[in-house]
């Protein structure tokens, strides 16, 4: 994964191709129940439409595990359930408690990219560390869905809660 990481500053926007290379990525390092491993792989995203269209490009051209992979855009009053993934823009990160409610223990990993949101229950979140692109993984957040965590992704992550 440390292919991915890519020079960045606090003042440059940031590129979410990055963003959606590790989406895709991680889905190698996480394991759903049973409930989640038939049909497409759902990759959510409310309020980054960046993001969505980056998606968009992966799943034309890839696979999860032979599944096609489906990227759906939503709004915070949308219900996620079917998604396997969830990107909350920073836009739209003000309704994260709201969103929280909807997915409740649901197996959905939920992302975003914005400094002191772990504690509002996002189980990775993006963040831009000596000019690179690195991410927090919030373990027993992602735990408490019944998510198992492959354990070369807690040596890649940042820092882990």
């Amino acid at each position: 994964m440390s292919s991915f990481f890519s020079g960045l500053n606090d003042n440059q926007e940031l590129d979410y191709s990055l963003h959606a290379k590790y989406m895709y990525h991680f889905t190698k390092y996480f394991d759903w129940s049973s409930d989640k491993e038939s049909g497409p792989f759902i990759y959510g995203v409310i309020g980054n439409k960046e993001l969505f269209n980056e998606l968009k490009k992966i799943s034309e051209v890839k696979k999860i595990n032979n599944r096609n992979i489906v990227v759906v855009e939503l709004n915070s009053d949308d219900d996620p359930s079917n998604c396997h993934m969830l990107f909350v823009g920073r836009s739209s990160l003000l309704s994260i408690d709201k969103i929280m409610l909807k997915i409740g223990s649901k197996q959905i990993l939920i992302l975003g990219d914005k400094m002191g949101y772990m504690k509002r229950g996002l189980d990775i979140n993006f963040i831009v560390k000596d000019d690179l692109l690195r991410f927090e993984l919030n373990i027993s957040g992602i735990e408490s869905k019944k998510i198992k965590i492959a354990k070369e992704i807690k040596a890649l992550a940042n820092s882990v809660n």
